[in-house]
């Protein structure tokens, strides 16, 4: 019900409403399609761009890393080719001392936090420690001691958590710690272990230039321990959240959005070259609300201006629009109230410039049609009193052959009798009670009648036929249409000392009406057959050529180009007629 009344009130609305309803709509929403294009685009590469910030933030601090880590194992690698370092193992005497000159200098290093050597079965034979720890631990004792010494492996790297009392029975910092086989000069024999410790909070104090205003928070995590290794970030990373990060870390690099107490937030991660250490950079997507809420505001603005400026241009081009059409509709309102004067002049070849010169058009045609529609009317009021004039005659004529008929009978004057009788059917028949159309069993009944008293005329010289089926005796035709084709044949084709041989013939075929109507007389001369049907002049109005012309025009008027009328003829030979039209009774004839 809503949606019909919806569809009512639109109906009535002025075009020039619709129009500017159409356009303001039409425009909006392609407007608004922009902006929402260009929101969710800016939004998608302020999320790459966050994305690739944060890589090379993350990258880079995981490249300081590695660099320092590159450089202890370089340090690592040449002191354990020194012959004081492989002579301290040989004079080892199981008094572990705390430090000696030879490895003095990695003091200078000022995030080294501690130099053990051990022997291959892990014990201590000096060490160097600079954050207070104390005691270093044996090491026989440690899975992970025992592996490395028995693997191939020449070193590894390994993080040490604060107060494990892996190395050191007091150990104060968290440290990631280079394990390094030493082997002797001469023999190639495994002589002990060096083990490196760097403090791994010192992996995190470094400046990237970073110009966005992404978060700058990064944590390791120990993919071995699966714990928190340092965290340098407002974020908490317990044990928990430290797993669930290493099971969607796959590879050495990547990024990966994980929702985050309640909140999406992108991890982006990279692992300390040959260390079990993950770096992670962790960004709460929220980091883009203020970027986000800058296209916000944007958007507001221009869409703002474009009710402002879009309203009244769209209803200026709407009126401009629809002013000839208004100009149309008033025109069209005096032309109904009688003004068929009127003319539209529109100065433009468009659509509209069409639909005037169509309006002018109509105007025109239609007063011609008013004047030839008056004209008819006269002529066919006349027409009317001429045929109820012309009705008198026949009247007449027939009601006084009847007569004759009924004279000559009772005077035994039988071929007389037959004459008046034959030629008296001819006129009832032909009247037809003033209907212009008939059925062809009468008009089949004229054409007989007609012969009939043309053979008493020209007696064993006329020899005629009409064959009508009986699908085609009901059927309506044009009154008057076989009789004077058949008078044709007699007037044109009779030739003295020749019998005339007249065939008709009426059928049915589908739903067309046949009739062939064909003589053996002199034939039509080409130059006339030439004319036949549909053009006649002045000399030969009195001829077949006036004669054929009537019926060809009133075939044409009843059946439009719906119907056949075709001559063909030979001098010498005769002609033969073909006329083919819809089959129509006098249950469905709409004539």
């Amino acid at each position: 019900m809503r949606l019909g009344r919806f569809r009512s009130y639109v109906s009535s609305l002025r075009l020039s409403t619709k129009i500017t309803a159409f356009l303001y709509i039409t425009s909006f929403l392609i407007f608004l399609s922009m902006e929402l294009f260009v929101y969710f685009s800016a939004v998608s590469v302020a999320n790459d761009d966050m994305i690739s910030d944060g890589v090379v933030y993350c990258s880079s601090g995981a490249s300081i890393a590695r660099n320092a880590c590159s450089y202890i194992k370089g340090i690592a690698n040449y002191s354990s080719s020194e012959i004081d370092l492989q002579n301290t193992f040989s004079s080892f005497q199981g008094n572990v001392r705390s430090e000696t000159e030879l490895i003095g200098y990695l003091r200078t290093l000022n995030y080294v936090l501690n130099i053990v050597l051990y022997t291959p079965s892990g014990s201590p034979v000096q060490y160097m420690v600079i954050d207070g720890s104390s005691g270093p631990v044996h090491q026989g004792s440690r899975r992970s001691f025992r592996s490395f010494m028995s693997g191939s492996s020449d070193w590894m790297w390994e993080f040490i958590d604060e107060g494990s009392s892996v190395l050191f029975k007091l150990d104060n910092s968290p440290k990631l710690s280079l394990w390094m086989k030493i082997y002797s000069a001469a023999n190639s024999r495994v002589l002990g272990v060096l083990c490196i410790s760097i403090d791994i909070r010192h992996l995190l104090t470094f400046d990237v230039p970073y110009t966005a205003s992404y978060s700058r928070d990064l944590y390791i995590i120990d993919a071995q321990s699966g714990r928190s290794a340092v965290n340098k970030s407002p974020y908490p990373v317990d044990e928990d959240k430290a797993l669930r990060l290493l099971s969607r870390s796959k590879g050495n690099s990547g990024h990966f959005f994980l929702a985050e107490g309640g909140e999406e937030t992108l991890f982006i991660y990279e692992r300390i070259t040959d260390t079990p250490l993950y770096l992670y950079n962790e960004i709460p997507v929220s980091a883009l609300e203020a970027y986000v809420a800058d296209i916000r505001r944007i958007i507001l603005l221009t869409t703002a201006i474009y009710i402002l400026l879009f309203i009244p241009l769209i209803t200026v081009v709407s009126r401009w629009l629809t002013k000839p059409l208004n100009k149309l509709r008033q025109s069209m309102n005096a032309f109904s109230d009688g003004d068929f004067s009127i003319r539209l002049s529109f100065n433009t070849d468009d659509e509209i410039g069409m639909l005037g010169k169509a309006f002018n058009n109509m105007v025109e045609k239609n007063q011609q049609l008013i004047e030839e529609k008056y004209v008819a009317q006269i002529k066919t009021r006349e027409a009317e009193l001429l045929l109820q004039q012309a009705q008198i005659d026949p009247h007449f004529m027939y009601n006084l052959l009847n007569g004759i008929q009924w004279s000559a009978m009772r005077r035994g004057d039988l071929e007389t009798a037959d004459t008046a009788y034959a030629l008296a059917q001819v006129l009832r028949i032909s009247l037809n009670k003033g209907n212009s159309m008939i059925p062809v069993s009468k008009e089949c009944a004229i054409t007989m009648y007609y012969l009939t008293l043309e053979k008493k005329r020209l007696k064993d010289n006329l020899e005629f036929s009409i064959e009508c089926s009986r699908e085609a005796e009901n059927t309506i035709i044009p009154k008057l249409i076989i009789q004077p084709l058949a008078e044709n044949s007699i007037k044109h084709g009779y030739v003295s000392g020749r019998v005339l041989r007249i065939t008709v013939s009426v059928s049915v075929s589908g739903a067309r009406l046949l009739i062939v109507i064909s003589d053996n007389g002199s034939g039509i001369p080409h130059d006339v057959l030439r004319q036949l049907p549909c053009e006649y002049t002045a000399e030969s109005i009195h001829s077949s050529g006036f004669a054929m012309r009537n019926i060809h025009d009133r075939l044409a008027l009843l059946y439009g180009s719906d119907f056949v009328f075709r001559i063909d003829s030979k001098e010498g030979e005769g002609t033969t007629i073909y006329l083919e039209m819809p089959l129509k009774t006098e249950g469905n004839s709409n004539v």
